[in-house]
């Protein structure tokens, strides 16, 4: 799934030519090969670190330069929409708009014991939105190396991963498309960003622990999940439960 770069591998300089210096092949007629003039010594090894050193730097700036023409890239690829358009599509979201009714008004955002009730189902900070076309962000996607981050309880986890995530987005210039999605229901966090849909704006869901897009379900209560997984829903689609979450794009 995700496109890596191949690092190049450079052979030992001063292997070779201290074999070259102590190559005595012959012709068949016995007459010694044309030997191959070697540098001195000391030439040689500064020669051996040139190329080391090229070999430390060179997949390093070519990265750079993969990521500076990725910039470019978004930088041409994105159009502007306005904070009503973004909104308007969030809550053409079916998941959201099904099941957060009773969530979707401004209200305080209150924790009880690491409960989370009546939040705001989605908060927008800004005014306008730089917005790329969903083939850019699948190529973001498969740029960052997110997914190769180790879960560890606490310290990196879902939320941390998620806003890795999004930092790394804002590195390469997508600085208010992609969002964090706090799902007090499913209890993980993950990933809403705004790609290109004509005039429109569409929303999708990432699941930046694999690189996977998602689709997220809205269940309200006990009952809900139990009436899901009798019907065969999918167990492990219960942590992308957004009902109650609270979707910040900024």
């Amino acid at each position: 799934m995700r496109v890596q770069d191949i690092e190049p591998r450079f052979d030992d300089i001063e292997g070779r030519l201290t074999a070259l210096e102590a190559d005595s092949h012959t012709h068949d007629d016995g007459q010694p090969d044309q030997r191959i003039p070697t540098p001195h010594r000391s030439q040689r090894n500064s020669t051996a670190g040139e190329a080391a050193e090229e070999a430390s730097t060179f997949p390093t700036a070519k990265k750079a330069d993969a990521h500076a023409g990725l910039k470019a890239d978004i930088q041409a690829d994105i159009k502007v929409y306005d904070a009503g358009v973004v909104g308007q599509a969030l809550m053409n979201q079916v998941a959201l708009r099904n099941g957060n009714n009773d969530f979707c008004r401004h209200e305080a955002f209150v924790m009880r014991t690491g409960e989370t009730t009546r939040v705001q189902p989605f908060v927008l900070t800004d005014a306008l939105y730089d917005v790329p076309t969903e083939d850019m962000l699948k190529r973001v996607l498969a740029t960052t190396d997110i997914d190769k981050i180790k879960w560890v309880a606490e310290k990196m986890d879902c939320e941390k991963i998620a806003r890795e995530f999004v930092d790394a987005c804002a590195e390469l210039g997508l600085t208010d498309a992609v969002g964090r999605i706090f799902a007090a229901s499913g209890n993980h966090a993950f990933i809403v960003a705004l790609v290109q849909d004509g005039e429109d704006v569409k929303v999708v869901f990432i699941e930046p622990q694999n690189d996977e897009f998602v689709e997220p379900i809205s269940l309200k209560d006990k009952a809900a999940i139990t009436a899901y997984l009798s019907e065969g829903g999918d167990k492990d689609q219960l942590k992308y439960n957004i009902y109650n979450a609270l979707m910040v794009v900024s």
